[in-house]
């Protein structure tokens, strides 16, 4: 089966979006390259300046996303919620 996909390469550290043949998981003629589309829609709209959010998988904590804005507000932000989850976990 062949589907529109959004997909990144390790090689080319880009995202791209394409057709894809499932059964093999090759690309299938030109690939667009939507790095900067991708990055601005994560940042801009899913995951606002100094906010995290976590990512569940199959119902259980997996990863934390986090988008950091250089500056002391933007870490300390962020090293409060690690602390916080670090506690949880110890207990």
């Amino acid at each position: 089966m062949i589907e529109s996909r959004l997909g990144y390469s390790t090689i080319t550290e880009c995202v791209y979006w394409g057709k894809v043949n499932t059964e093999t998981h090759q690309w299938l003629g030109k690939k667009k390259d939507v790095t900067d589309n991708f990055l601005n829609v994560l940042l801009d709209g899913y995951l606002p300046e100094n906010s995290h959010r976590g990512i569940e998988v199959n119902g259980k904590s997996k990863y934390d996303l986090f988008n950091i804005s250089h500056t002391r507000e933007g870490f300390n932000k962020a090293i409060a919620y690690l602390n916080k989850e670090i506690s949880a976990l110890s207990e």
